[in-house]
């Protein structure tokens, strides 16, 4: 670090995450599995009855859903938005009710799609600007042939740079799916509005 091989560094860990990625994601699976394993034993147990026994088995069914689906909702929100995915005419994808979480609004029966102004412009910049960082990603690359007679610290910073630009371009894309999603649903809401309700901010 001293003499200015931080770069490497980053790149190490960078490239250790992507690599590793899977193992990661297996210790957090694992921990949800265990809390499973720890409810059903609690509901095997004498000691549980009444409310506490029906609390329970109602948290063992949320970390099932949360398993399945990666969604954690309550009972309540989780049956509404069940019964809302499976009454679509259309028959939209369930990862698409996923990834719009952030726009779904629950009520006792229904749900609401709420796109607000703000949510709209982040969509168009994100994606706009998102495009942009790949395009200069990839550009970055390109020109490497260019600096290589300049030396290896010249190359991996360009290519340092490239990561960084690529990882912030391809995350602010991944960020607007969840608006895509939120306008997808809200088209099918809209077919379906004599018996779902549907709430739009313009």
């Amino acid at each position: 670090l001293n003499n200015g091989n931080y770069l490497i560094v980053l790149v190490i860990v960078v490239v250790s995450f992507v690599f590793n990625y899977k193992r990661i994601m297996a210790f957090f699976e694992d921990r949800k599995r265990k809390r499973i394993g720890r409810l059903r034993e609690a509901l095997e147990s004498n000691f549980l009855s009444g409310l506490t026994k029906e609390r329970v088995e109602e948290e063992l069914v949320n970390e099932y859903f949360k398993l399945a689906t990666d969604i954690s909702l309550c009972r309540v929100e989780r049956e509404v938005l069940l019964r809302t995915a499976n009454n679509l005419v259309d028959g939209i994808n369930f990862s698409h009710f996923k990834r719009a979480l952030p726009y779904i609004s629950f009520g006792r029966s229904k749900i609401s799609i709420i796109i607000s102004r703000f949510a709209k412009f982040r969509y168009y910049f994100n994606l706009i600007f998102g495009f942009t960082l790949v395009f200069v990603s990839v550009s970055m690359v390109g020109i490497v042939p260019v600096v290589l007679p300049d030396g290896f610290d010249g190359v991996l910073l360009l290519l340092t740079g490239s990561l960084i630009y690529m990882t912030i371009g391809m995350l602010m894309i991944a960020d607007t799916l969840s608006y895509y999603s939120a306008r997808l649903i809200r088209r099918a809401l809209e077919k379906a509005s004599d018996h779902i309700d549907v709430e739009v901010d313009q």
